[in-house]
């Protein structure tokens, strides 16, 4: 929108299978079949803005909010700080995340596959409503030719 204020879209088309193998059925003991799952489309989108509130010769400092959405799984709002310090034409970096998602179907997340009315998945966690996650990091970003 203008040199400092910038507007953040993003989609992600993907193709997923996801595919148990040499499982048994605990009822009987026998193995089960490889059961699968497939999908494809636009699974993700999402909608932000991003503010640069210091640029000179010596730093660099972003803020950017956004909004994302993955089909029939989660709601996530993110809140990023990037701050670096100029050397040369060498930026070192650092970033602060912070993440709040909601949960759109149930109370558990991870892999799942169903198949013929049956199900299976491997829980990542259970009895969650929402998550909320903080990531840090530091880098170094440098121009090795101006062309």
């Amino acid at each position: 929108i203008t040199d400092k204020l910038a507007v953040l879209l993003m989609g992600q088309y993907d193709s997923t299978k996801t595919k148990f193998t040499d499982w048994k059925d605990i009822n009987t003991n026998q193995t089960g079949s490889d059961d699968e799952n497939t999908s494809s489309g636009l699974n993700i989108y999402g909608l932000g803005l991003q503010y640069r509130f210091v640029d000179n010769s010596e730093w660099i400092g972003m803020l950017a909010g956004y909004f994302q959405h993955q089909k029939d799984t989660t709601n996530t709002m993110f809140l990023d700080l990037k701050a670096g310090y100029k050397v040369s034409r060498t930026t070192i970096y650092g970033t602060l995340r912070g993440m709040y998602t909601k949960l759109l179907h149930g109370d558990s997340y991870g892999a799942y596959v169903s198949n013929n009315n049956d199900w299976l998945m491997l829980a990542y966690n259970t009895d969650k409503q929402d998550l909320t996650m903080f990531e840090g990091g530091l880098g170094v970003f440098s121009v090795l030719g101006e062309d």
